[in-house]
């Protein structure tokens, strides 16, 4: 279980299927920990201390319902490690579990260095966006602020915390993003993903 509240920014070694993350705390972590990966939970598998590395084996179905097979090696990722028992909950419920992929639509500038970010998503899981509802998109918990539901467009607003200290500072326009809908939102409506129901929700998106 995570919370969506990013932790550190890595940078990838090597790309998937064995994925090689380069962090701060990779030190810290152990054999069979799990870490969020831009909003994607994976096991370590290894641990480099002297690289303070970790490594983590892909599988075919976290390749096809995110962006990972884009990574290259240096590009920056999203790290958060799972919650511990007792700690506190700051942030949203967030299971590491990524529904599909979204695209960047759209940022516009607010007064006090906001920035308003539409993202498309999958349009079959419209019942599961809610305004003032939560949305995971690359491991970052959001708050859904506005939906444009002929589009399939959520608009998110990223506070200039957020924008320093994720990769959402480097988000533009037609920028691919994991997206995890709100759990408590799949329970209530008794859906899946696109994924699980055998659709590749990627498609609609491009």
């Amino acid at each position: 279980m995570f919370t969506g509240l990013i932790e550190e920014v890595g940078r990838v070694l090597d790309p998937p299927p064995a994925l090689r993350v380069e962090c701060r705390f990779a030190r810290e972590l152990s054999a069979g920990e799990s870490v969020c990966v831009d909003g994607a939970c994976l096991t370590v598998e290894s641990v480099e201390a002297r690289r303070s590395a970790f490594t983590a084996h892909l599988s075919r179905e976290t390749m096809k319902r995110g962006i990972a097979r884009a990574y290259r090696r240096g590009t920056r990722v999203n790290l958060e490690r799972a919650l511990g028992v007792g700690a506190r909950l700051g942030g949203h419920v967030v299971t590491g579990h990524v529904d599909s992929p979204g695209r960047v639509t759209g940022i516009s500038a607010l007064p006090g260095g906001d920035r308003e970010v539409r993202i498309r998503f999958d349009p079959s899981c419209r019942a599961l966006v809610v305004e003032k509802g939560s949305i995971c998109v690359s491991g970052v918990g959001l708050t859904v602020t506005g939906i444009d539901p002929e589009k399939a467009c959520a608009r998110v607003v990223l506070v200039p915390h957020t924008l320093s200290s994720t990769t959402a500072g480097s988000w533009r326009s037609g920028s691919e993003v994991n997206i995890e809908f709100d759990i408590l939102g799949k329970y209530v409506q008794g859906k899946g993903s696109p994924a699980a129901r055998g659709e590749s929700s990627g498609e609609r998106l491009q």
